[in-house]
């Protein structure tokens, strides 16, 4: 018997199976295994009801207050809300991967863009070039800055992180910690992760 007679032999003794599919675009199929055969019908009459996954369009506008009134952690959905960020007092911001469009509302504000992309292998270092001494200026002139990328989880919270570390005397763990308890979403990527625990070491010989 040749391989594929074995296998068309052994497809047929298969168990009647029937299984309930949604596919991402909302159709509900019946899928049906019979003596070997697969079948596929579908379902639903209205394929349009709903996805097959759950979509959040609720902007981010949980804002994370780092140092008060001075520096605050958030997703780009903060930059758009007049009032909130009219309440916190926000002077600059810290666009990191995605530029914003400015709040004409408040014409005091100065925004700076700072290419990034949030991937492991992303060297940091020119991210935090450009920033910390920034944020060091702007809070030393009694400024306030918001630092954001899309979310406000991997490239933003590893920039405050950072600042706390080199302009706070933070330690690795303690300044990631308080980024984490101020703002839960915050989750730096591996890669950053690994570089931060690099710059802790080389804050601590600077120091010495």
């Amino acid at each position: 018997m040749s391989f594929l007679s074995e296998l068309k032999k052994q497809r047929s003794l298969l168990n009647h199976t029937r299984t309930r599919v949604t596919t991402v675009e909302g159709k509900t199929l019946l899928e049906e295994v019979l003596h070997g055969e697969h079948f596929q019908k579908e379902i639903s009459e209205n394929s349009q009801s709903c996805p097959g996954f759950v979509i959040d369009t609720k902007p981010d506008l949980q804002v994370a207050e780092i140092i008060k009134s001075s520096l605050y952690l958030g997703s780009q959905d903060v930059t758009q809300d007049f009032q909130l960020m009219k309440d916190c007092g926000v002077t600059h911001v810290i666009s990191l991967g995605v530029q914003v469009p400015p709040l004409p509302q408040l014409s005091n504000l100065s925004y700076s863009f700072i290419p990034a992309l949030d991937l492991p292998h992303e060297p940091i270092d020119n991210m935090l070039k450009k920033t910390l001494p920034l944020i060091e200026d702007v809070i030393s002139k009694g400024g306030c800055v918001l630092v954001h990328c899309n979310a406000g989880v991997s490239r933003a919270p590893t920039v405050v992180i950072a600042f706390l570390m080199s302009y706070k005397g933070l330690t690795f763990n303690e300044a990631s910690e308080y980024v984490k308890k101020k703002r839960p979403a915050s989750k730096p990527n591996a890669g950053f992760l690994q570089q931060l625990l690099s710059l802790e070491s080389k804050v601590m010989k600077d120091g010495t």
